[in-house]
């Protein structure tokens, strides 16, 4: 019955690595005074989040929803920072 739950595990597991990796960004944002820019990456996965999420889960279930979280969770917390000029 509960097996269907079972692709929700990677994103379980790999949601620690960017909570992780957060928390010690948002110390940087508090200590430089950034919170202006702590929008973009918020919004860029949040835009990226639904978009994928209206394109995968019609074509792969529940698959699709982890495959869209993670590449969002990927997108604004790592790639979207190095478009930081400082």
């Amino acid at each position: 019955d509960y097996a269907a739950v079972g692709a929700l595990m990677p994103l379980l597991a790999w949601r620690f690595v960017f909570i992780t990796y957060d928390v010690v960004r948002a110390a940087v944002i508090n200590t430089e005074d950034l919170l202006r820019w702590s929008l973009i990456p918020v919004m860029a996965g949040f835009v990226l989040n639904v978009a994928l999420c209206a394109w995968l889960i019609p074509l792969h279930g529940l698959h699709g929803a982890v495959a869209a979280s993670l590449t969002s969770y990927f997108v604004s917390t790592f790639l979207v920072d190095l478009t930081h000029p400082g």
